[in-house]
């Protein structure tokens, strides 16, 4: 058996390790542009930079929550039947957020036959008609006060609602907007898009009457205020209807239910 010690190689002290004296001796590549290439790469900086992180589509409430501080009211209203039962995490809650009872308060208004005289008796046939079909649960139509549907039928807007020529209501539409107005002039040449509902539009002759409802909890002292903080989101519901109808908007009117008032933008 060889012993593996007998196989080590000593090194040789007398050996000499060649010293480079010049980069001459070696033969150089040419670059061929990859140097320039490499540091451009490592230099290269995202040329929309200031477009990272804001949103290519928008709502309008989203648009509203942007610009004006002030909203009490509930959540977007959703045009589809209501869920059968709320999540888990929210079954805590008791009772009726006022997300959803302005939500059950809209679909209301959505359903009302404009043809039919605004009595009492007529808004609890309603109510009755769309429990009966799951378009309102039993919980809201408890919850929903009709004296403010009825107080808002009987007035002024309601009467000139009811006797339009034509009427549109829960009105979906999205249009682009210049991104300068949302985000500056940083985002030069961008758009973008924007979508919402209108609660209602009537037209009376060649003008449309834009009208909104709102369920804010607000005051004599207070409705100014609330109206304010909606103006951003009724601009855009009056461009919306500008280029979805082809009608100039000749009238905009907020309504408070609660309140039963209407104001004009």
């Amino acid at each position: 058996m060889i012993d593996p010690a007998q196989l080590a190689i000593e090194p040789d002290a007398t050996a000499k390790v060649p010293e480079l004296t010049s980069l001459a001796q070696y033969h150089i590549l040419p670059d061929h542009g990859w140097g320039q290439a490499i540091a451009n790469r490592l230099d290269w900086s995202y040329p929309h930079a200031a477009l990272q992180g804001k949103h290519i589509k928008v709502s309008v409430s989203e648009l509203k929550r942007r610009f004006e501080a002030f909203d009490e009211e509930a959540a977007p209203i959703s045009w589809q039947r209501p869920p059968a039962s709320r999540p888990t995490f929210m079954q805590q809650q008791v009772g009726l957020s006022q997300a959803e009872l302005g939500s059950a308060i809209h679909l209301m208004l959505q359903h009302v036959d404009l043809a039919q005289a605004p009595t009492r008796d007529y808004l609890e046939r309603l109510q009755a008609d769309m429990v009966a079909n799951s378009l309102l649960s039993s919980e809201a139509a408890a919850r929903i006060d009709l004296d403010l549907i009825e107080s808002f039928l009987q007035s002024e807007i309601g009467c000139r609602l009811r006797q339009a020529d034509q009427v549109w209501r829960e009105l979906p539409f999205s249009f682009r907007l210049a991104a300068t107005e949302l985000y500056g002039a940083e985002c030069e040449g961008e758009h973008v898009f924007v979508q919402g509902i209108v609660d209602c539009v009537m037209r009376e002759g060649d003008v449309a009457v834009l009208l909104d409802f709102k369920s804010d909890n607000v005051s004599l002292a207070t409705v100014g205020k609330a109206a304010a903080g909606y103006r951003v989101q009724v601009d855009l519901y009056t461009r919306a209807i500008n280029t979805l109808l082809q009608l100039p908007v000749k009238e905009r009117y907020l309504y408070f239910l609660r309140l039963g008032q209407a104001v004009r933008m």
